[in-house]
C-alpha cells in the first residue's frame, strides 16, 4: 500500500508541474543571459516574465522600477537590440511554439 500511495504521489506530482517546465526554463535562460544590461556608460536591470498560454509564449520585459531615473541616459537602440536577443533566445527555446514579447522601457 505504501509503495502504491508513493507512485501516484510521484505521478501527481510530474503532472502538476509539467505546465510550467517550459515557461521556468525560458525564464531562467533569460534572467540569466540578460537581467543585467549595460550600453557602456548605463546599466539597467530587467524584469523578465515568461508565461505560456497554449502555443505561445508571452514575454513581459520592463525596466525595473528601481531603475527608472537610470533609463533617461540609457542607449534605447541598444535596449531594442537586447529585446531583439532575448526573443532569439526565447525561440530557440520555446520548442516550435509563437514567441509574442511585450517590451515596456
Amino acid at each position: 500500500m505504501k509503495k502504491v500511495l508513493v507512485v501516484l504521489f510521484f505521478v501527481f506530482s510530474i503532472f502538476s508541474f509539467a505546465d510550467t517546465w517550459l515557461e521556468d526554463h525560458i525564464e531562467d535562460i533569460l534572467e540569466q543571459k540578460y537581467e543585467y544590461i549595460s550600453d557602456g556608460t548605463t546599466r539597467l536591470e530587467l524584469d523578465i516574465d515568461v508565461h505560456e498560454r497554449k502555443n505561445d509564449v508571452l514575454i513581459n520585459v520592463k525596466v525595473d522600477d528601481d531603475y527608472r531615473n537610470v533609463k533617461q541616459n540609457f542607449n534605447r537602440s541598444y535596449y531594442n537590440k537586447v529585446i531583439k536577443e532575448i526573443e532569439g533566445t526565447a525561440k530557440k527555446e520555446a520548442n516550435g511554439k509563437k514567441v509574442i514579447i511585450k517590451s515596456i522601457f
